[in-house]
């Protein structure tokens, strides 16, 4: 079984997918939020007659949201319109999620981590059912976990060439899905651009130029500056909808350095203000203390007996993680700007949440590196570690080479 860790994820995740979206289906008519009870009208809708069948509003959140729905419509027209079929669609790709994070640690650790690190992302309960309805988070998912397998491609240069030519498809694609995951993507993929050819001035001068391209013809510019003048104002309802209605709300606690936010804590000085309790929610709430708001915060709270020792590994791997590869640069970039993008955003727990599962492939990642370490560790007595064994602790520091004596 060890020796197939990606397709034992896959099929792993794809079954305990299939059951919860065919739990949901029967109990619920395929519908559990508001989220993707709007998804589910809008891609029936366009089932039973395109476009034309839908409103003006339906229209322009087609059109924002095209490389998620797009697919569903494509189900609705020639499968089936049943809720069940569009939830199916999201199962596979969350599915593909953990076979890709087993894949990427494959690549470091082989096949033992790998295994954990798949089951990890395929069988934690959260991302079981986000990547059970009818919701575009797992897609964004797999577009991050592609762009990781795609950065970190090694082999001839040709190969390495043609995984690149296909990561500004994949940045286009995910731009359709959603607008702030896709900017942070756009610059970890630079990050990881600019380390994987420190070397060569001429060729990150090229790739900045490509890259920035890219950004004026989807119109990142505009939309980036966009939100550096409004922050969240322009969520304004939104935002006061989920405090009014969401029972799970956690308040912000003002932090006092940062002057003149206004008086509703909309725009950027609010949301900076906010920064910290945002920062609190998406990696460690809810506490005992908070289940009081809601009964739906008890699932979460015991998910954390898994999460705070995955979050414990991860940082140990980044401590202990040696020879950077590309893969991993953009790994770490990814996770970093949509942990701060969404803690800055997000003002409800349950929205936050769901968000999370954007860096929890990350997270996963690292603990596997994590817990290698400590396995190797503890295996090996004091002192008595040779060459050998090191470099089986360190297994991504680069090895000598010995061609001469």
């Amino acid at each position: 079984m060890i020796r197939r860790p990606v397709l034992v994820t896959f099929v792993t995740a794809l079954l305990l997918r299939i059951v919860a979206s065919s739990a949901v289906r029967v109990l619920r008519d395929g519908v559990l939020f508001l989220d993707d009870g709007a998804y589910l009208r809008l891609a029936q809708g366009y089932a039973r007659g395109g476009r034309a069948a839908l409103s003006a509003s339906q229209n322009a959140t087609w059109n924002s949201l095209r490389s998620f729905l797009f697919p569903l419509g494509w189900v609705g027209d020639f499968v089936s319109s049943d809720p069940l079929a569009f939830s199916l669609m999201t199962a596979l790709a969350g599915s593909l999620v953990a076979a890709g994070v087993a894949w990427l640690v494959r690549r470091r650790l082989g096949d033992r981590f790998a295994l954990v690190a798949g089951l990890a992302v395929a069988m934690m309960p959260s991302q079981v059912l986000w990547s059970s309805l009818i919701l575009r988070d797992a897609y964004s998912w797999l577009a991050l976990v592609a762009l990781a397998l795609l950065i970190g491609v090694d082999g001839p240069r040709s190969r390495r060439l043609a995984a690149w030519i296909v990561v500004p498809l994949v940045l286009v694609y995910l731009d359709g899905i959603r607008g702030h995951t896709f900017i942070v993507a756009s610059m970890a993929t630079a990050a990881a651009l600019i380390f994987h050819f420190r070397r060569h001035v001429l060729t990150i001068g090229l790739a900045v130029v490509a890259l920035g391209t890219l950004a004026l013809v989807s119109g990142t510019v505009d939309r980036i500056t966009s939100i550096l003048e409004t922050g969240t104002s322009g969520r304004q309802e939104e935002l006061t909808a989920a405090v009014d209605a969401g029972k799970t709300t956690i308040a912000c606690v003002v932090v006092p350095f940062v002057y003149e936010a206004p008086s509703d804590g909309v725009g950027w000085s609010g949301d900076l203000q906010c920064l910290p309790s945002g920062l609190r929610m998406m990696l460690f709430d809810p506490f005992p203390n908070q289940l009081g708001k809601s009964i739906s915060l008890l699932p979460p709270f015991l998910e954390n007996v898994i999460w705070y020792p995955l979050l414990f590994l991860a940082a140990r791997g980044l401590r202990r993680l040696r020879g950077w590869r590309t893969q991993d640069v953009f790994v770490l970039a990814s996770a970093i700007g949509t942990l701060f993008v969404w803690s800055l955003v997000d003002r409800n727990f349950g929205t936050g949440f769901r968000h999370r599962g954007e860096f929890f492939w990350a997270v996963a990642y690292f603990a596997a590196i994590g817990l290698h370490h400590t396995v190797m560790e503890r295996t090996v007595k004091p002192g008595a570690i040779s060459g050998r064994i090191r470099a089986r602790l360190v297994p991504d520091e680069p090895r000598c080479s010995h061609r001469s004596r």
